[in-house]
C-alpha cells in the first residue's frame, strides 16, 4: 500500500475506532439499565427538563417560575369571554416570574405550550384581569419579577395538564415542565 493510504488508515483507526468503542458500551449500558426496570427516556426527560407542580419553583440559567396556583372556573367574572363552552371549565395557571439572568428579557404567553391529558391545547383568550392577575407578559428587567396567568378552556372530566416553558420561542426542547392533576376526575 502508498504510504498516503497507511495514514488514512491509521487516522482512521485512531478517530473511528473509540467512537465505536463508546457506542458499542453505551448501548450495553443502556440495555443493562432497561433490564434492571430503568426506563431511560424518564430518566432523560428528568435530567433535561426540571419538572414540577402547584408551589414548586423550577428554574433555568435565565428565570426562576413559580406555579403559585391552578384553579378551575366554570365562569370568570369582569372579562370579556368569561363563560366557556358547554362541557368545559377554565383551567386558569397563576405563575411569578423572576429574571435571574444577566440580561433584560421579554416572556408572553407564547413561550408555553398546554397539553391537556397529552394533547395540545391553544391558551384561551379571556382578555381581563383574573383574581388581580393579568396574563403573563411583558420585559423583565435584570432581578424583577412578574406575576401572571395562563387559561385554557378544556373538558370538565382532564386528568392531566402540562404547561411546558421555551426558554426560546423557536426552540423545540422545553426546559420547565408543570403538571396539575384533576382530582376531580376520579
Amino acid at each position: 500500500l502508498p504510504t498516503w493510504a497507511i495514514v488514512l488508515i491509521g487516522v482512521g483507526c485512531v478517530i473511528i475506532l473509540p467512537i465505536l468503542v463508546l457506542v458499542v458500551i453505551g448501548i450495553i449500558g443502556i440495555n443493562e439499565a432497561e433490564d434492571d426496570g430503568v426506563d431511560i427516556k424518564d430518566y432523560v426527560d428528568n435530567f433535561v427538563t426540571a419538572r414540577g407542580t402547584i408551589g414548586d419553583t423550577l428554574t433555568d440559567n435565565e428565570l426562576k417560575i413559580t406555579l403559585n396556583n391552578a384553579l378551575t372556573y366554570s365562569e370568570i367574572e369582569g372579562v370579556i369571554s368569561g363563560t366557556p363552552d358547554d362541557g368545559k371549565e377554565y383551567l386558569v395557571f397563576f405563575f411569578t416570574v423572576e429574571n435571574i439572568g444577566d440580561e433584560d428579557t421579554y416572556i408572553s404567553v407564547y413561550d408555553f405550550d398546554g397539553y391537556v391529558d397529552d394533547t395540545a391545547i391553544y391558551e384561551a383568550v379571556i382578555l381581563g384581569t383574573i383574581d388581580g392577575y393579568e396574563e403573563i407578559g411583558g420585559n423583565l428587567a435584570v432581578g424583577k419579577k412578574a406575576n401572571g396567568y395562563l387559561a385554557f378552556e378544556v373538558n370538565t372530566n382532564w386528568k392531566k395538564f402540562e404547561v411546558h416553558y421555551k426558554n426560546d420561542y423557536l426552540d423545540s426542547s422545553d426546559s420547565m415542565v408543570f403538571e396539575v392533576v384533576n382530582d376531580d376526575s376520579q
